[in-house]
């Protein structure tokens, strides 16, 4: 049984084709129509041994487009923000192809100096830090907050991230004196 009983969450959002992510969905699927193409081309241009060619690698083509999407559509296309509230934690991951998962983020909630919605009110709080982690799966998200933390140089440190209820009711356990959950997450 865990030592923190009911307070923990655990929540995934995928990260939307927006920006660069978006560009980068295209160049993947344009760079597999130029190699699935490229093939054609070169298996015409030999002419009679075209024929050969095809017939001896075609069972080459989708392993290497399935070795392509592994290691580049995985990394750069479909990645999922994964974070986990656990004892007095929160510790964000990164989630590629929805096999591996890298953890890239983890401070004490208590730490935090202030968690609240990205709303105008507190627009002033978050705009400006000096490190800034998005762990958002869109940028225009309704259920939107962030965490304020100051570092040990005195750098001011904001982590945005979506909530969720669940997420909300773990987070004001923890650091109850400076949350502020005015508004009910859609989730």
């Amino acid at each position: 049984m865990n030592a923190s009983g009911g307070n923990m969450a655990e929540y995934t959002v995928e990260r939307k084709a927006t920006g660069k992510y978006l560009k980068y969905k295209i160049a993947c699927i344009a760079l597999y129509a130029a190699i699935v193409l490229g093939y054609f081309c070169l298996t015409v241009a030999l002419s009679t041994y075209g024929v050969w060619v095809a017939v001896v690698t075609i069972p080459f083509v989708p392993l290497f487009i399935l070795l392509l999407r592994h290691f580049v559509w995985n990394r750069y296309v479909n990645v999922e923000y994964k974070y986990e509230i656990v004892s007095a934690k929160v510790i964000f991951y990164e989630v590629y192809g929805k096999q591996r998962e890298n953890k890239i983020y983890e401070r004490l909630i208590s730490e935090y100096s202030l968690i609240a919605p990205m709303t105008d009110e507190y627009k002033d709080k978050y705009e400006g830090a000096d490190i800034v982690r998005d762990f958002r799966g869109w940028e225009k998200t309704p259920d939107a907050y962030f965490m304020l933390a100051t570092e040990a140089d005195g750098k001011k440190s904001v982590v945005y991230f979506e909530a969720a209820e669940k997420t909300l009711k773990a987070l004001k356990y923890y650091n109850s004196q400076n949350l502020v959950a005015t508004k009910q997450t859609t989730r």
